[in-house]
């Protein structure tokens, strides 16, 4: 199926990727991506594993050059845009513990430290971190070890850091993944109060899940392209993603992948 129009959001515009293509590895992975983020919106970049997803996100951040197309961040081209205080990212995968011994509060401090002079936190910086330890569910643990933390308070301590710098933009990569229900319930009562003081969200999803009620716009990705930019799928779970390649356990070893979802 052809791609959506993109509907571009009609609020100031905080991501704007147009036509953007991008290799790694000399292999072509995003292919003419279009990509808008209004702010105050909530995004879902939706796909199955390869499709670009993360790819797409780690472009907007300048961690992936662009071979074609254009970005502009908050009405600036990429290529004159230095304001990166405003931008908060939870990359993939990653662990708030880097074996130095270090608190939960100290962790979540150091998303604060592009906003300050000389890396010294002035009362309005520790009311900022304040904050963002109450919103990610995180102020009783505040002077616990990040070494003794759970998998899923790691990813809340990250999310945790990332408020604490107040950005305008927010951008979070399977923010999901490998956390409990509890957190998850947590993290979605955190990007509400975000996207309600007017913060644009970028996410990346395997799944809706706790964060359905939230999302304003789907984008699903498909083999480095755009195929649907538009309502979020009402169905959750994974196999009701679109473009979610499956092969059925009682399907024959040389069966095709089933597509499943809106744009099968």
């Amino acid at each position: 199926m052809a791609a959506d129009a993109p509907p571009f959001p009609s609020a100031p515009s905080v991501v704007s990727l147009r036509g953007a293509t991008a290799s790694l590895g000399g292999r072509p992975v995003l292919r003419g991506v279009d990509l808008g983020v209004g702010q105050g919106e909530v995004v879902a970049l939706l796909g199955a594993n390869g499709s670009g997803k993360s790819t797409a996100v780690r472009a907007v951040v300048g961690q992936v050059p662009l071979s074609g197309g254009s970005l502009e961040l908050f009405g600036t081209p990429l290529n004159r845009f230095r304001d990166w205080a405003r931008i908060g990212y939870v990359p993939q995968r990653t662990t708030a513990a880097s074996g130095v011994p270090a608190t939960v509060r100290e962790v979540v401090s150091s998303g604060r430290l592009a906003r300050t002079k000389l890396g010294l936190l002035r009362k309005a910086d520790r009311a900022a971190v304040d904050r963002a330890l109450v919103l990610a569910g995180l102020a009783d643990r505040a002077k616990d070890s990040v070494n003794a933390l759970s998998g899923g308070q790691h990813q809340r301590v990250l999310i945790a850091r990332a408020l604490a710098g107040e950005p305008d933009l927010l951008i979070m990569d399977e923010p999901m993944a490998g956390v409990d229900l509890a957190s998850q319930e947590v993290l979605a009562g955190a990007l509400r109060e975000q996207a309600a003081a007017g913060v644009a969200v970028l996410l990346v999803l395997h799944e809706l899940g706790p964060l359905e009620p939230l999302i304003d716009r789907a984008v699903v990705l498909r083999d480095g392209c755009v195929v649907h930019d538009g309502p979020p799928p009402e169905a959750v779970g994974q196999h009701a993603l679109p473009g979610h390649d499956h092969v059925h356990p009682h399907a024959g070893a040389a069966a095709e992948p089933i597509r499943t979802g809106l744009l099968s």
